[in-house]
């Protein structure tokens, strides 16, 4: 049975790539990805260098939440993603960290800034993340 349940979500988070057929459609199920908590998803879209960001800034976010014993959400406020061609994307975003705990949820940090992502297009995969947060 637990094959069966993980074999539809990998067959899901499939169909969901395949359907992201532009760089700016790719980097925005990224943070879309990120939005409904699916940060497998997030990863999945990454390679390189840029699964190794995406990868230590989910472990951190991880490794805070279990240290307060919260529950941990990324909320996408704003999300303005611009093609520069060549595969190339840039992404303003406003996010928020928001901690869960019980029936109490409050934002414990914005993330306001602007991304640049670099796509391989023919495979489809973000191959590197540079970004720069604006407080």
């Amino acid at each position: 049975m637990r094959s069966i349940v993980f074999l539809s979500c990998a067959l899901a988070a499939g169909v969901a790539q395949a359907s992201e057929g532009s760089p700016t459609e790719l980097v925005r199920g990224f943070f879309s990805a990120l939005d409904r908590g699916d940060f497998a998803g997030a990863i999945g879209r990454t390679v390189g260098s840029a699964r190794d960001r995406t990868s230590d800034w989910v472990a951190e976010l991880k490794r805070q939440s279990a240290s307060k014993h919260v529950g941990l959400d990324v909320v996408t406020r704003k999300i303005e993603v611009a093609d520069a061609g060549g595969g190339k994307v840039s992404a303003a975003f406003d996010l928020e960290i928001v901690a869960r705990f019980l029936f109490v949820k409050r934002v414990v940090r914005r993330l306001t800034g602007e991304a640049h992502f670099l796509v391989d297009v023919p495979k489809r995969q973000i191959t590197w993340i540079d970004g720069v947060l604006s407080r």
